[in-house]
């Protein structure tokens, strides 16, 4: 009777385990929208994105509403001393680990802005991984 009962919360856990969302993992922390002049059409979040799980996530897609186009970009330096910026396919995020976006590196690209930024105002964010889960999220407009 024991060695069943010991059976079965473990199936239940690894049953648990099974069904947990990538999104679920994630965790956004000191998050922000980067305010931008007026007349710029685009502009970038930059945030922690960790990953609390045992498994790799990969984030595959975004979406908003503060724009037309929600992108994962990356700033790269060319051979001739220029920086551009390339749009990123998927982002892994290892185990038990995180990935910074920030200035001069990863970060959401906003392109086609629905409307004009205001200081403050608050954004909505959809993070879609590769497992079908969504993480719906909130940032802010700052001044950095």
């Amino acid at each position: 009777m024991k060695k069943l009962l010991i059976l079965l919360l473990i199936i239940i856990q690894v049953n648990i385990y099974a069904n947990t969302k990538m999104a679920d993992s994630i965790t956004i922390e000191n998050g922000y929208i980067r305010m931008m002049p007026p007349t710029m059409s685009m502009t970038a979040a930059f945030m922690k994105l960790k990953n609390t799980s045992s498994k790799d996530i990969v984030l595959k897609s975004l979406e908003s509403d503060l724009a037309v186009f929600t992108e994962l970009h990356t700033s790269i330096q060319n051979s001739d001393g220029t920086a551009s910026m390339k749009h990123i396919e998927k982002l892994i995020i290892k185990a038990n680990s995180y990935v910074m976006l920030q200035k001069g590196g990863k970060h959401i690209m906003f392109m086609r802005l629905k409307d004009k930024l205001k200081l403050n105002n608050i954004h909505t964010i959809i993070l879609h991984f590769s497992d079908n889960s969504t993480k719906t999220f909130k940032l802010k407009i700052e001044k950095k």
